[in-house]
């Protein structure tokens, strides 16, 4: 335990060095340097605006971003979302027809059936008051055949989102998240050393978390 929270500090030391990334290089559907350093640092982004906001409108003008701008959004996937300690959606960067719902009402319109929204949202609270953290979770995705007529195939991967807790002006408690799919990175999906400068110093990010034995996080 003492082991694995200390690979999971350094990881999160590590993403906030790492330049957040926009190119076709990085893409929230696989796990690279990139998509670490880009789930942490949207999630903390959102975490230090919110907190620095110093009334409701201010405070709403946020969620607002979150919901329907690309303020808070990453190129190829990378978005923020948003609930209250209650489990009620305040933002979410991908469906913010979701705003104001439970989180198992959430979980239930994306199809997500066999995801238990009260323990997830129970893991996430104890990540948050802990100062923030990566949660691992699994989740349904839908592979839509090439045949119409044949029937949506679902099955479980993991994802990694990172977890960041917000105190609002008036002591009301939040979360925000952002993560990536849990899966090695092929073709252009994952980091490479060679490229571009900021893709150079993705990579080189995951090298020294090798050096640092989170390559099972990587």
């Amino acid at each position: 335990m003492l082991r694995a929270a200390a690979q999971l500090a350094a990881l999160a030391a590590l993403a906030r060095l790492a330049p957040a990334q926009d190119s076709a290089a990085c893409q929230a559907t696989c796990n690279a340097a990139c998509s670490v350093a880009n789930a942490q640092q949207l999630a903390e982004r959102v975490r230090d605006d919110a907190e620095a906001a110093t009334s409701a409108a201010a405070l709403q003008a946020v969620w607002q971003n979150v919901s329907h701008t690309d303020t808070y959004k990453r190129d190829h996937g990378f978005y923020v979302y948003g609930y209250t300690f209650a489990g009620i959606c305040v933002a979410h960067g991908a469906k913010p027809n979701k705003v104001n719902g439970s989180i198992s009402s959430v979980f239930t319109h994306v199809g997500a059936h066999t995801v238990n929204g009260t323990e997830l949202q129970a893991e996430r609270i104890l990540l948050a008051n802990a100062g923030g953290g990566w949660h691992e979770y699994d989740w349904p995705v839908h592979l839509h055949q090439a045949d119409p007529s044949t029937a949506t195939v679902t099955v479980l991967k993991t994802k990694r989102a990172y977890i960041a807790k917000i105190t609002a002006f008036d002591d009301a408690e939040y979360y925000v998240g952002s993560g990536f799919t849990d899966q090695a990175c092929t073709g252009s999906g994952g980091d490479a050393p060679t490229g571009s400068g900021a893709q150079r110093s993705a990579w080189s990010l995951g090298v020294l978390a090798a050096a640092l034995g989170l390559c099972h996080w990587l």
